[in-house]
């Protein structure tokens, strides 16, 4: 089974399918312990088979289990950014802290960071569809 979730920042991650997970956690234990250094090449230049996924910020994924059910607490920290301060271009325009605050942006002229949940879960809601039976 996997999930869908939407990111809230650019990260990536292992698509190891859940039926394999175990088995990959497993000998990457027993590689560790017989000989670190191939262990630690392997996790150096990242000897796997499973593909390294990248995903953006807002993008939609389906994940595994095991990596909702082992990241779905985690937090980041990103940069406070205002897109919506554009030209008639669309272009991004600087903008100063003082008319952040003043509109309502921030809270704080310090306020520089904020903390997000890593990705949010999604939840479909499937129809049914009445095909006149």
């Amino acid at each position: 089974m996997s999930k869908l979730v939407r990111f809230n920042c650019n990260t990536a991650f292992r698509n190891i399918p859940d039926s394999k997970f175990n088995i990959e956690v497993k000998r990457l234990d027993e590689m560790a312990d017989e000989d670190i250094k191939k262990f630690g090449e392997t996790l150096a230049y990242q000897r796997t088979k499973f593909a390294l996924v990248d995903v953006k910020k807002n993008q939609e994924v389906m994940i595994p289990d095991w990596y909702y059910e082992n990241h779905k607490d985690d937090v980041v920290s990103l940069p406070v950014s205002f897109d919506k301060y554009r030209d008639r271009r669309g272009n991004r325009i600087p903008f100063s802290t003082e008319e952040a605050l003043k509109h309502g942006d921030i809270s704080d002229i310090n306020e520089t960071m904020k903390v997000v949940k890593k990705f949010e879960l999604i939840e479909k809601k499937v129809e049914k569809v009445d095909n006149g039976k």
